[in-house]
């Protein structure tokens, strides 16, 4: 289960109150606050009424960002989100100006055209998009045969070259739509992940984990290989004139190789592994490096002397600004960031001390929100949106819910997990936790369950024991195949529905989507349900699971389902994108609903009837999590970006 399930299933909890008539102060007698411009829209909401917003979500993307790019001015910065998103940048204010592009799938590549004016986005679904800038209106579609793994412009040019999950790679040529694929020499194992130019452009590389593969841009053929590397190949950068390019290896290698006796001629050691981006300054005298360990750093070319380190976000790429003083980076969980090359400080601007602000849940009279900027944070809030305190955990650790005690679930994928004292800072572990994720409290908060390599865990919240499993849980270990199956729980009723979802491993016989309702007491199928493309998104207290068709081959239709019996209760339409999550009132009158197409919606369960909407676009976000107060007077929306979005029943 991702994190954002894992949020909603700990914290939706509560009664549905009846809604009165919409009134100038919320039922906490807080008066709304005078937010900016952009979330105007949200105040159009029937039954709730937007009180604060807490973070600041400059930089911000809300996902693993897979390339970036610089406009040739300067100005604007652009990001293709591993997830749903193409987002234009203004670097002189870090803001994200508009959405250029979203899907319920990935955006693998993006690029400026060389006007400046329009982009050029890659899909893994097969498609090209040019986007214009300024309005963001899709202006033409290219598709390809396969899947799309990268994209790049041709200097001087109309032409891109884009590279496919499956080892095809073209040069397109976008005024007469002519496409030449290139003569190469098919590598041993992994995708063309790099595409690189020098400024002349006659020549291009392209670039897997055991080598680099240079092309005439022309005529497409084949010219040369880098071969025999000191360590795999993480990422690679031309000089301007073409006559040298630089290479990181993995093995924290800095190499440069001459093009025309295709030789290492210079190179430099760092201390660090696992090297996954490099960049030349505008001078080429100096080399910019993101690790995978958390680290960024400066060295100088000629002797490797390290000028600058500094701790921040896994970094997963890297272009420079014209002027040469700054470097824009993509990264694997803190969106995109601007870094001053003389000092290896962020471009902050006006960011605040406590960063993006992602629900974690209710504290007494408090608001309590995960924020994360170089580091990551928990910060606690009044109503109105003053900051009272925040502390900084270790890199790594990731808040994701709160116990019965006020203590806060914490999880660190290679230490365990940990309940936080958030009067000390300091995180007891879990006993053999390690490698856990899935985590959720039982309804009491008396337990955590957690799942591990096919195998159930249980663990005492006031103790941090692990608690040898009922009889019934151990049946899930003899079924449970690692990677193949995925289980969703219903500990109260003692049932769990067991789906084949998108993570199946290859060749399993069991067909994606198929569903299979476990009497868990009794190790007995209560029901099979084969409808591809089907995955469990929220429990209601009762035992009523929602489904949602997140490979739209039925239009997006929510389904209701009895836990208990495994029936289909109703079915009803709901939206044009898959749905990220869901939350029920115990009664199951209403859920609380929203999906990749940036609208939330509020049903009547026994109807179907929208009972209320919003709609996140013009605030260029999307929601992401949700967290409902006891009463269900407080909600709590997070977005894709890092806001917390705090609502008072009207």
């Amino acid at each position: 289960m991702t994190r954002i399930a894992g949020l909603i299933s700990l914290l939706a909890m509560g009664l549905l109150p009846p809604f009165a008539a919409p009134s100038q102060t919320t039922e906490s007698g807080q008066k709304p606050a005078k937010l900016p411009k952009r979330f105007q829209p949200l105040e159009k909401s029937n039954l709730w009424t937007l009180v604060s917003v807490f973070g600041n979500d400059q930089w911000i993307d809300g996902e693993s960002i897979g390339d970036v790019a610089v406009s040739k001015n300067g100005k604007w910065g652009l990001s293709a989100s591993n997830q749903n998103a193409v987002r234009l940048w203004d670097l002189s204010t870090g803001d994200c100006v508009r959405i250029l592009a979203k899907s319920p799938w990935h955006e693998t590549g993006v690029a400026f055209l060389p006007d400046e004016k329009h982009i050029i986005s890659a899909k893994r679904t097969g498609e090209l998009e040019v986007i214009d800038c300024e309005t963001g209106e899709l202006k033409r579609t290219i598709k390809a045969n396969t899947g799309i793994r990268n994209v790049a412009t041709v200097p001087g040019g109309n032409r891109i070259v884009y590279c496919t999950w499956y080892e095809e790679s073209y040069i397109f040529d976008l005024e007469n739509d002519r496409s030449i694929k290139l003569d190469y020499k098919k590598s041993k194992n992994g995708y063309w992940k790099l595409i690189g130019f020098p400024e002349d452009g006659k020549m291009f590389a392209l670039v897997t984990r055991e080598k680099v593969d240079f092309f005439d841009t022309d005529s497409g053929k084949f010219i040369h290989s880098l071969e025999g590397s000191p360590s795999y190949v993480a990422s690679f950068v031309f000089f301007k004139d073409g006559k040298r390019c630089l290479v990181g290896f993995g093995n924290g290698t800095v190499g440069v190789y001459d093009t025309k006796t295709w030789k290492m001629s210079h190179s430099f050691q760092t201390d660090l592994k696992d090297i996954q981006t490099i960049g030349l300054t505008k001078e080429e005298k100096r080399v910019f490096v993101g690790f995978g360990g958390y680290t960024l750093a400066l060295f100088r070319l000629d002797d490797g002397k390290e000028l600058w380190r500094e701790k921040g976000p896994s970094i997963t790429g890297c272009a420079m600004t014209p002027d040469g003083k700054s470097v824009f980076t993509g990264s694997t969980s803190h969106g995109v960031m601007l870094w001053d090359l003389e000092t290896g400080k962020p471009r902050s601007h006006k960011r605040q001390e406590m960063g993006t602000a992602r629900p974690i849940g209710f504290l007494a009279d408090l608001i309590v929100t995960r924020g994360v900027d170089t580091t990551t944070r928990v910060n606690f809030w009044k109503p109105d949106g003053t900051p009272v305190r925040n502390f900084a955990l270790d890199p790594g650790w990731d808040p994701a819910g709160i116990a019965k005690d006020g203590r806060v679930l914490a999880h660190h994928f290679y230490q365990g997990n940990g309940l936080l004292n958030l009067e000390t800072n300091q995180i007891t572990l879990l006993k053999n936790s390690e490698r856990v994720d899935r985590e959720r409290f039982s309804k009491d908060r008396k337990w955590i369950f957690g799942y591990s390599r096919g195998t159930l865990k249980k663990w005492n919240v006031e103790t941090g024991d692990e608690v040898s499993l009922p009889n019934e849980f151990k049946a899930l270990e003899k079924q449970e195949t690692a990677r193949s199956y995925h289980y969703h729980y219903h500990f109260d009723s003692k049932k769990a529905v067991r789906f084949n979802g998108p993570l199946n491993t290859r060749g399993s016989t069991v067909p994606i989507g198929k569903m299979e309702f476990v009497d868990l007491a009794k190790d007995k199928m209560i029901a099979t349900n084969s409808n591809e493309g089907l995955v469990p998104i929220a429990f209601s207290d009762d035992g009523v699971l929602i489904l949602a068709d997140r490979y739209l081959s039925r239009g997006q239709e929510l389904s209701l389902w009895d836990h208990q019996t495994g029936q289909n209760l109703r079915n009803f339409k709901s939206f044009e994108a898959p749905l990220i999550a869901a939350v029920f009132s115990p009664s199951r009158r209403y859920m609380i609903a929203f999906s990749k197409d940036t609208i939330l919606k509020m049903f009547n369960t026994a109807t179907g009837e929208v009972v209320d909407e919003m709609d996140f676009q013009n605030i260029n976000d999307f929601p992401a999590t949700i967290c409902m107060s006891k009463d269900f007077k407080k909600m709590l929306i997070g977005t894709q970006r890092g806001l917390s979005l705090y609502f008072e029943s009207k």
